[in-house]
């Protein structure tokens, strides 16, 4: 898993590949560990063989200085799951909510009734909004890598949210 900052093991990334022992390193495994949570895809380079053997980095991020010359490298490229937008936060979003998530996408919900919203209802959910369609959507962060299901079961809260989202 991933290493967390104290050390431990965290989610499905086998990493560090090599023993770490220097705090530098650990420094980036744990920048490793933030990115993996936002938005940005992002690359991950570890020197393989030569006298840097075991040295890892952020591939672009300032202040990390590249490979040597002599250095053999292997960099694995990370792209954030695709973002699911649930309209609706009915009983019948429950199990969708909780398939999306198991299987790794960014679930977000939004409805217009709060008690609907609550992370007791959707403890998996990475985001509640309480919005309606006519509301300004900009907090969603609507973008090519999000998908929506419509379902309030109100043909015209899905009418309105689907026009808003086409």
């Amino acid at each position: 898993g991933v290493i967390a900052p104290n050390r431990t093991s965290l989610g499905w990334w086998n990493a560090p590949p090599s023993p770490v022992t220097t705090d530098a390193q650990w420094s980036v495994w744990r920048r490793v560990h933030q990115r993996l949570q936002g938005d940005q895809p992002f690359q991950v380079a570890i020197a393989t063989a030569g006298p840097e053997a075991g040295r890892a980095w952020i591939v672009g991020e300032d202040g990390e200085p590249g490979p040597s010359a002599s250095a053999q490298v292997f960099t694995e490229s990370f792209v954030p799951p695709p973002r699911l937008l649930i309209c609706g936060a009915g009983d019948d979003a429950l199990p969708l909510v909780a398939t999306a998530t198991g299987v790794g996408w960014r679930v977000m919900l939004a409805d217009h009734r709060p008690a609907y919203l609550s992370a007791e209802r959707f403890p998996t959910a990475r985001e509640r909004f309480l919005l309606r369609p006519t509301d300004d959507l900009a907090p969603l962060r609507l973008g090519p890598e999000t998908y929506a299901v419509v379902m309030t079961h109100s043909f015209k809260h899905d009418r309105d949210w689907a026009r808003r989202l086409l």
